[in-house]
């Protein structure tokens, strides 16, 4: 629980503000009051000390376009490094710890390491200065399910009471009790936090929503800097803590060093993009990998020619993520086919495939349903299924329901009602479903195989907004 400032603490913050403008030798001088709360004077004193500084810099780097300066954070482009002041918050061994670095105004100190005296978006803004472009975050509501980003080297310096210099990398400061051992030394991604627009106008998240991280240990879709892979915020809580002997103690001033993984103009993101048509001439699936500008990376149309390309992205100082495009005349099985493929490169960690830029396209996944989940007593609720048939040259399509009543223990015969509703015109499934009223917003559609995409979506676009997430099931003919 926070304390509140007494008069005489209320009266200690005005000095402080008073005293902004104003030359100040050390941050000694300041002698707050004997009933001030030790960390909110600590806390302040920086504070100040962080202001001191910024005016300083700002005077002295006033001409100096390689160098860019904010309250608390100070950029250099020669050599390319971003420095942060900030204090320790003095957690002990035992508990958990979620994020390094947090913003001034973040109610989480009690789990993170240190507290900024800089906003998220000037740290933003300052490794942009040096030349690191901000990637995005791990965010599930835009089905992006890792994060993307350069990696930036993070160090933490400090002077203890005993006059004892001490620099540690982040990661060495938290210990994963799983391991028994520090976090690998991997760096952190520089996803940048996403931006809302409120009364106010666009916001950064990181400056004005909680958590208010600036460098999570967890994927945090808010965060400045992330984990560099999917580490879910459930799978880790409870699990990682300080590293003992290795904390700054409670209000200690500290430098923090953030700097570029590769300062020869490599880049560990590669963002490419597959586009997928139907067939042309003697190839049953036209495949043509390229750069995010356009440039084609083969000649061979071809699955091979494909993996061949991102097996020379795949090192241990790249990392792949990959756009998907296709044409409408192309038939589900084998956009189904070559999802399966790039899928299984994904969970070996040769790529990441992005979500759909466009809403002409679905998300990957939609081809890669659970198979038990074609039969509805193996599924773990009832979603709507969307049927389309063909037979010869007739094409049926229906809306089926299967309502299921309560069972008393799972192994019971399953025995649903179905209701089906047969279509005529896509243009009927919105009022069908305002009708039907079904609260899951899953669509499973049971096609032919061989039908084209933009056949399929002609049926599945009129329901994406009440059924946003959309799986297929692919029949033989």
């Amino acid at each position: 629980m926070r304390t509140i400032l007494s008069l005489s603490r209320f009266h200690w913050v005005l000095l402080c503000i008073t005293l902004g403008s104003h030359p100040l030798q050390s941050a000694a001088e300041l002698t707050p009051p004997q009933d001030a709360d030790p960390h909110e004077s600590a806390r302040l004193i920086h504070a100040q000390r962080a202001r001191q500084q910024y005016a300083q810099h700002k005077e002295r780097y006033a001409d100096d376009t390689a160098v860019w300066v904010a309250p608390g954070v100070i950029a250099r482009r020669e050599p390319p490094q971003v420095e942060i002041w900030a204090e320790a918050t003095g957690l002990t061994e035992n508990e958990p710890v979620e994020f390094i670095l947090i913003a001034p105004k973040s109610g989480h100190d009690y789990e993170a390491i240190a507290v900024a005296h800089a906003l998220p978006s000037d740290i933003h803004e300052a490794l942009e200065f040096i030349g690191l472009p901000a990637g995005a975050p791990f965010n599930p509501v835009a089905r992006r399910f890792f994060p993307r980003g350069e990696r930036v080297w993070v160090s933490l310096q400090w002077t203890d009471a005993d006059d004892q210099e001490h620099q540690w990398r982040a990661e060495d400061l938290i210990r994963d009790g799983r391991a028994d051992a520090a976090l690998p030394p991997e760096g952190f991604a520089f996803v940048g936090s996403q931006t809302v627009t409120t009364d106010d106008g666009l916001q950064y998240v990181a400056d004005h929503f909680e958590p208010m991280s600036i460098i999570s240990i967890y994927n945090e879709p808010s965060t400045v800097l992330d984990r560099p892979q999917r580490v879910d915020q459930s799978a880790v809580y409870g699990f990682l803590h300080p590293y003992p002997d290795r904390q700054p103690a409670a209000g200690q001033w500290l430098q923090m060093v953030l700097e570029p993984e590769f300062t020869d103009g490599r880049r560990r993101v590669v963002p490419l993009t597959l586009a997928i048509q139907a067939q042309v001439d003697e190839y049953p699936v036209h495949l043509q990998l390229r750069t995010n500008d356009g440039e084609p990376l083969h000649d061979e149309p071809t699955v091979s020619a494909v993996l061949n390309t991102l097996r020379a992205h795949d090192t241990p100082e790249q990392t792949v993520f990959l756009d998907l495009e296709w044409g409408p005349d192309l038939p589900l099985n084998e956009l189904r086919d070559l999802v399966q493929v790039l899928s299984t490169l994904e969970t070996q960690g040769k790529l990441n495939l992005e979500p759909p830029t466009d809403d002409q396209w679905l998300f990957h996944r939609a081809f890669l349903p659970q198979p038990e989940h074609r039969d509805p007593a193996r599924r773990p609720s009832q979603a709507l299924e969307l049927r389309i048939t063909r037979t010869n040259e007739d094409e049926t399509t229906a809306l089926i329901r299967h309502i299921e009543d309560t069972r008393e223990r799972r192994e019971d015969p399953f025995e649903p009602r179905i209701t089906e509703h047969p279509l005529t015109d896509p243009t009927a499934i919105p009022d069908v479903l305002e009708e039907i009223n079904h609260r899951l917003p899953v669509l499973l559609v049971f096609a032919p195989a061989t039908l084209t995409y933009e056949a399929a979506m002609e049926w599945v676009n009129p329901a994406l907004p009440s059924l946003p997430t959309i799986y297929f099931f692919l029949e033989s003919e």
